[in-house]
């Protein structure tokens, strides 16, 4: 092939393409909201380059600006939409840190006398996968209202101590994110434990067959 303005085309065409995997490795700590609206700019800039820039180098130009007109008003639509979800967003899921394993079994105590479920999040700074389900799985309008009756506790694991290690050991935990159920009555449903990183529906899906657990069970 020749040189040429294709050439020019081909150049900010790659550019889109490496904005759009900057934005892909962000989407792993950043949640869904805030994305949403990174890929609408992204898509209202891609716009502007059908409907301006790209006219430049062919004769299509009222296709190019009917085609950009229609793909910028589908990325301001879903910005607008976005901007009014973040507003409309509830409180974060609020976690009870425990440090040690005498503090851990007090609030398991607690919560075995007000007969309430508890969730027990193993959870790092340092692990990555920790803080995708923070910001993907935890941020959630869904899960949030799944876990509404639940007592919600976090090991954190950051400073991987001796407290840290004996409270691994304890519920023979490898590496966080780890997520260990107990119910109402104490016991700990270790069938329904998650090892590693899900995404939001398996999470549901796991809070769906919990859900399905006879009430003296839960």
């Amino acid at each position: 092939p020749k040189t040429g303005v294709w050439m020019e085309v081909v150049k900010e065409l790659a550019g889109f393409m490496l904005l759009a995997m900057g934005a892909w490795l962000l989407s792993r700590v950043v949640n869904e909201e805030v994305m949403t609206g990174v890929w609408c700019l992204l898509l209202i800039g891609f716009a502007y380059f059908i409907s301006v820039t790209l006219q430049r180098f062919n004769q299509f130009k009222a296709l190019n600006r009917v085609i950009g007109l229609v793909v910028a008003v589908i990325g301001v639509s879903a910005l607008v939409s976005t901007s009014f979800s973040v507003n409309e967003k509830k409180a974060e899921v609020t976690f009870t840190i425990v440090h040690d394993l005498a503090s851990l079994n007090q609030a398991l105590a607690q919560a075995q006398t007000k007969q309430k479920p508890v969730l027990l999040d193993f959870y790092a700074d340092w692990c990555e996968s920790c803080i995708v389900m923070d910001k993907q799985v935890f941020s959630r309008t869904q899960v949030k209202q799944a876990l509404k009756d639940y007592v919600l506790l976090r090991a954190d694991l950051t400073a991987y101590n001796a407290n840290d290690q004996a409270i691994m050991k304890q519920f023979n935990i490898i590496a966080p994110p780890s997520v260990v159920f107990f119910a109402g009555l104490g016991n700990e449903l270790k069938e329904n434990r998650i090892v590693g990183e899900v995404n939001a529906d398996e999470f549901l899906a796991r809070l769906e067959r919990l859900s399905q657990v006879k009430n003296k069970e839960i």
